[in-house]
């Protein structure tokens, strides 16, 4: 069915990307729209795919919130491995948890209860209403499972209540925290993470890659890479040589496209690898930007060196047959 098509190798990119999508999906890159309807978006403890358009995660503590911003409100989760109460707080100036607006609830047998915090001290906080403030959670839940806790609350972006902090554009600190106590006041022992998150646009410094992969992760990001690479030679290949070889004596036919894209890819080079080496030496460079412009220099010499090999050299096509004493 592909012999002498480029079939197969369509086929090998097209599961490599099917396979990046997956992965991609898994890892939280690529999210499901939010459902359309109050239904779909209730705030009722449970997270469900896709109904928050970003997420940040701290990494030493297994914990995850979650949060959208809708017109003049923002809707956020938090959700912890832990049987007791979970909390997250935002824009506390310190030290420690000093000025922090703290959403914090947990689940026993009597139900759901959940409170608008402002932590007065360093190392306490209080429910507003007993500061002179008021709740400003337009709606809250909390829920428990086997997995651990669930917080969920909805309130303006700007309360006005002087125990409430606005959530604004830019990076701003935030806490999260979690126990496996029943109570609003239990301490939290190391069960506690910083962070620097823009809450109205995407947490900062949020990993695109987590430290640790799990086993299949690592088995299907193999397969994507290998796939990959097949297609990509398999296509090159047959740009080069044609679908099906005939055996003949080809000479160059460069034109001046050709000229031109070998002179272009051959100057992208030259940049790249300035630029790059550049970074490497000053160590002004960054992981991604080292990244980006190490795949940049390797591909266009990549492209360069097809360039070259396509319409600026002789080819001489043979056929032979190839016995590798293998039984196909």
């Amino acid at each position: 069915m592909f012999r002498n098509t480029i079939g197969l190798p369509v086929a090998a990119l097209v599961a490599a990307l099917l396979g990046l999508l997956v992965l991609s999906f898994d890892l939280g890159w690529v999210r499901l729209p939010p459902g359309g309807g109050a239904g779909a978006r209730a705030v009722d403890g449970v997270i469900g795919p896709g109904e928050y358009d970003h997420q940040y995660t701290a990494q030493d503590i297994g914990m995850t919130i979650f949060w959208t911003v809708q017109g003049e409100e923002i809707r956020l989760a938090a959700q912890s491995p832990g049987k007791g109460w979970v909390a997250v707080g935002w824009g506390g100036e310190g030290p420690i948890m000093q000025g922090f607006d703290i959403a914090i609830g947990y689940v026993d047998s009597a139900g759901s209860h959940v409170q608008d915090n402002f932590a007065n001290d360093a190392a306490g906080h209080v429910a507003d209403p007993q500061l002179g403030g008021k709740n400003d959670l337009l709606e809250a839940k909390a829920t428990e499972s086997a997995d651990g806790t669930v917080l969920e609350i909805r309130r303006k972006l700007d309360t006005g209540d002087q125990y409430d902090r606005p959530f604004k554009a830019g990076v701003m600190p935030a806490i999260l925290a979690f126990s496996d106590a029943d109570d609003f006041m239990t301490y939290h022992d190391t069960h506690r993470a910083t962070a620097q998150i823009d809450f109205l646009g995407a947490a900062a410094g949020q990993r695109k890659i987590p430290e640790h992969l799990a086993e299949y992760q690592i088995g299907l990001l193999a397969w994507i890479l290998v796939l990959a690479v097949y297609g990509v030679i398999g296509l090159v290949s047959v740009w080069l040589e044609g679908v099906e070889p005939i055996p003949e004596q080809v000479e160059p036919r460069a034109g001046a496209g050709a000229v031109v894209a070998l002179a272009a890819f051959s100057l992208a080079t030259l940049v790249a690898s300035v630029v790059f080496i550049r970074q490497v030496v000053l160590g002004t460079g960054t992981v991604s930007s080292l990244g980006a412009t190490g795949a940049l220099w390797m591909w266009s010499l990549a492209v360069a060196v097809a360039v070259y090999r396509r319409y600026f050299v002789s080819q001489e096509i043979i056929q032979q047959d190839r016995d590798e004493e293998v039984p196909w």
